[in-house]
């Protein structure tokens, strides 16, 4: 097992190294190989003589990457490698809301191995799995992390350079909440809320002022996809047929408002906006066709998320960056980890369409990717 020291900038990253080492397979001591640490601008580069090493690198999270490759390759010295990241944030999701929220020991081992690859943002997927005051069935039976679990991986996910970044829903997929007596005021059709109902904007205020205490990030993602029926239920009953695009954005609008209460950069995922423009489609081939309105009223308040875990062409993909920039300039990017199809993950696939999308991203100038690891289906 090899045996390092390091020296120079370390005082920010000692913690997270300790946690690393057992998994890295190296012990740290006063008499093992000198590795020099140095933060600075530029590429990620990791070397070695036969008698030291050094690690430069711009960021907490680049140094894991480094000494992962430094552990990797200890055997090999001498040996330079360097690496240019293409992104301002890589980040992997972890659905903790469908089949299993998982416990605490597997979200650090999660945040660690993410930590040796490079990612500096890891986003938790909480439909309702987690506890806010006031609300006693929200999470009910359904393993709902608390306060003090969210800051327990806060501060652990820190420890790597890595963002911990909520992500609740504020409009779908809340299913297992609204399926309770307790809300039905505030549900408009299966898993929607009501939008127009005062106290669907407490209970989603509610939702904003837990994250906020529990997790550092003012980054948050409020959901928003997947509202088929929106308007369509008790929402139709009380006010009757309105254009569902209108009512998309007067709710949109709120949410961003109360994010905005707490300080938070919200982003959200895009499909719906798509939906509503072209009745029902995400993926388009044609042109999209955008009421100069939505983009005044999206504005740049929002980084709107292209989510596409199927598309193995890239100039679909550029098609439909093109088009996202019809609604907003603030763009990001999520693929799929093929996990969720069932017991055996689906590599083959993921592995095909990873690189085209990338490809893209770069043409595109996405500085966020957000790799998905949903458990549904």
């Amino acid at each position: 097992m090899p045996s390092i020291r390091l020296t120079g900038d370390i005082a920010h990253i000692m913690e997270g190294t300790r946690a690393q080492a057992a998994d890295l397979n190296l012990t740290l001591a006063e008499d093992g190989f000198p590795v020099a640490v140095t933060i600075r601008k530029g590429p990620l580069e990791v070397l070695t003589e036969a008698e030291s090493g050094a690690i430069f690198c711009g960021s907490r999270a680049e140094f894991f990457r480094g000494l992962t490759m430094l552990a990797a390759r200890f055997d090999e010295r001498p040996f330079r490698v360097r690496e240019t990241p293409a992104l301002d944030l890589l980040g992997a999701m972890l659905d903790c809301s469908r089949n299993a929220v998982p416990t605490m020991e597997a979200a650090k081992t999660f945040l660690r191995r993410l930590s040796r690859m490079g990612y500096n943002a890891v986003l938790l997927y909480t439909e309702d799995t987690y506890e806010v005051p006031g609300q006693p069935y929200f999470g009910y039976q359904r393993g709902a992390y608390s306060r003090d679990e969210l800051m327990q991986m806060d501060k652990y996910a820190a420890m790597f350079g890595i963002e911990l970044v909520p992500c609740i829903q504020t409009l779908a997929h809340l299913e297992c909440v609204l399926r309770w007596q307790e809300y039905a005021d505030v549900r408009d059709i299966d898993n929607i809320l009501l939008v127009d109902e005062p106290k669907t904007y407490e209970l989603i205020r509610d939702m904003f002022c837990q994250m906020a205490k529990s997790l550092h990030s003012r980054r948050i993602n409020i959901g928003m996809d997947e509202a088929h029926m929106l308007g369509l239920g008790k929402h139709l009953e009380r006010y009757g047929y309105q254009d569902r695009m209108q009512i998309m954005l007067r709710h949109y609008r709120r949410v961003i408002d109360i994010a905005h209460e707490f300080g938070y950069e919200p982003m959200m995922w895009s499909d719906m906006f798509f939906r509503l423009a072209t009745h029902g489609e995400y993926y388009t081939d044609g042109e999209l066709v955008v009421d100069p309105s939505i983009r005044n009223i999206v504005g740049n308040d929002v980084t709107l998320i292209y989510w596409d875990y199927y598309t193995l062409e890239q100039e679909k993909y550029d098609h439909m960056f093109d088009s996202h920039k019809k609604i907003c300039d603030k763009l990001a990017f999520a693929g799929g980890a093929w996990k969720w199809e069932g017991l055996c993950p689906n590599s083959w696939y993921s592995q095909a369409v990873a690189p085209v999308a990338h490809r893209s991203c770069c043409r595109s100038g996405i500085q966020q990717v957000i790799i998905t690891a949903w458990g549904d289906n």
